[in-house]
């Protein structure tokens, strides 16, 4: 009988042992997924950058929005950034002080303000180098 028991705690202590490391784990791999954001919208905004640079040089304009360059079939379609907010397009920058450019396309990252000095994946077209594209 008192075999039984041991056994029987053994198998309780490593059942819990075993969920305390599974939840863990999935705690762990859920929080780093997070760390590639600021990649994924730098790799979004380089493809979107280069798609508009393409319809310009066929069409001799500027997209109206990044939406045209689905509708005029230079894209596939156009995702949200990786934290569920559009990309913002436009011939304007969106704060003074940019280097000149045609156009800007950005993402104000996680909190949704760009250009404060938080480092949470702001990001903009006009950060890419050139030889990049």
């Amino acid at each position: 009988m008192a075999v039984r028991k041991t056994v029987g705690g053994i198998i309780a202590f490593m059942l819990l042992g075993i969920g305390a490391y599974v939840a863990l784990l999935i705690w762990c791999c859920v929080d780093s997924s997070r760390d590639g954001y600021p990649y994924t919208a730098q790799t979004d905004i380089r493809a979107l950058t280069k798609a508009v640079q393409i319809y310009k040089a066929d069409r001799g304009e500027l997209p109206s929005a990044l939406a045209d360059l689905v509708a005029h079939g230079y894209y596939d379609f156009i995702v949200d950034d990786p934290w569920g907010r559009p990309y913002e397009y436009s011939e304007q920058p969106p704060r003074f002080g940019l280097p000149d450019a045609n156009f800007y396309i950005w993402t104000s990252g996680e909190d949704g303000v760009y250009g404060d000095t938080k480092q949470d994946g702001d990001f903009g077209s006009w950060q890419i180098p050139e030889k990049s594209l």
